[in-house]
């Protein structure tokens, strides 16, 4: 079905549909506070929460979860405030609407003052460090932030917005503009009409399904564009260019059929896109086992990128520097930890989990063959000594007079 960029009056209701279905739904005539929601916390415009027992901490401007919410969506009608997700999740899951459809829920929104609908005046709201099973929604919102967040999809629209160092779906409503996204991990593109002067750099890309793409976007800064995950499959001749990290064949982004065909003069090419993932080096250490009778232990990792330098730390000591796979020995008996690191060029330290072992002391056996292995040898001599002897003299009583 042929679909229709939405206006702006109707990005408030605009939700996604499952992740699994990947297509957009079309609620032209839905109410902007969506019907199928949950029951919601409100920080609300004079900085109050609503209930006032919602599991959220206020110390001045920065709000708290205190714990994770399941079927509650957080609402956000003040400016200039943080909300301190805290390490913790809210799970809002999919609801089903007319016609069998399923709703991506919305877990955190960002919305105008009442009966301020469709003007832009929610700013400087910063969301940083939570999971959000659904959706975060900016709406009408300037120069707010959302970093170090895991979510099915973060929607927006406003401009001068910032996205960074987060993994999700992204989306980007009608009017969209001058917003950054960098250093995260992108899985799912939605980029609607009028949706100009936005930048993507620094970012890991692992598409699943061609993205829908309504408008022109920069997708570098000029120098430096991003990691595409199919890239050296799609340019398998592409090269480094020097040292850069930068392949020398630029990435044009392939987009759904509908814009495609809709939209065809639309250009969607990173001119720098990036050989390799960006963000800290993949450190896995390789075939570990504890030490049970030897005081070497072997030290094999991989990384997912070239690196400029490698090292580890054994016991939380200093780093010591390693060309690569290394043997370590005398290691003392008693348990030990070991994490391995890699610096990439750019400076990004990557480490390893943390390898926690034994080196077992050596079986009483070992030690008893140990200790008693000289006089053994002596024994052994003494009794040669006397063989000897014997024999000898057995043959001098042969030997007739």
């Amino acid at each position: 079905m042929k679909k229709k960029a939405l206006s702006a009056s109707l990005a408030l209701a605009l939700l996604i549909s499952s992740l699994a279905l990947m297509q957009l739904i079309d609620l032209a005539n839905a109410n902007p506070v969506a019907p199928k929601g949950y029951p919601q916390i409100t920080i609300n415009s004079d900085g109050s929460i609503t209930p006032p027992t919602a599991p959220i901490n206020r110390t001045g401007n920065i709000y708290t979860l205190t714990e994770d919410l399941v079927e509650q969506t957080i609402v956000i009608r003040r400016n200039n405030v943080v909300f301190e997700g805290a390490g913790h999740t809210i799970d809002v899951p999919k609801k089903a609407g007319p016609g069998l459809v399923i709703y991506q829920t919305i877990g955190i929104w960002l919305l105008p003052d009442e009966g301020a609908d469709y003007v832009i005046n929610r700013k400087n709201v910063i969301i940083r460090n939570l999971t959000v099973l659904g959706t975060i929604e900016i709406y009408c919102g300037d120069n707010c932030q959302i970093e170090k967040v895991k979510a099915q999809n973060i929607w927006i629209e406003g401009s001068y917005n910032t996205i960074r160092d987060s993994t999700c779906g992204l989306g980007f409503s009608n009017n969209a503009r001058n917003n950054l996204i960098t250093q995260n991990k992108i899985n799912y593109l939605w980029i609607g009409s009028d949706c100009y002067s936005n930048n993507f750099c620094l970012n890991n890309f692992n598409l699943t399904d061609y993205p829908e793409i309504l408008s022109t976007i920069s997708w570098d800064n000029g120098a430096i564009g991003n990691f595409w995950s199919n890239y050296t499959i799609k340019y398998p001749n592409a090269k480094e260019l020097g040292n850069s990290g930068i392949g020398n064949t630029p990435y044009t982004i392939e987009r759904d059929s509908y814009s495609a065909g809709s939209y065809p003069n639309i250009i969607s090419i990173d001119r720098f896109p990036l050989m390799y993932p960006w963000g800290a080096p993949q450190v896995t250490l390789l075939n570990l086992e504890n030490l049970t009778s030897s005081d070497l232990f072997s030290l094999n990792f991989s990384i997912n990128k070239p690196v400029v330098w490698t090292g580890y730390s054994l016991d939380g000591g200093e780093n010591t520097t390693i060309t690569g796979n290394t043997t370590l020995n005398g290691l003392t008996t008693g348990s030990h930890n070991i994490t391995a690191y890699a610096k990439d060029k750019v400076g990004n330290i990557g480490a390893s989990g943390t390898f926690e072992f034994e080196v077992a002391p050596v079986s009483i056996l070992a030690e008893a063959s140990v200790s008693i292995l000289p006089v053994i040898v002596v024994a052994g001599v003494l009794f040669g000594l006397a063989f000897a002897l014997t024999v000898n003299k057995k043959r001098h009583k042969a030997i007739p007079k």
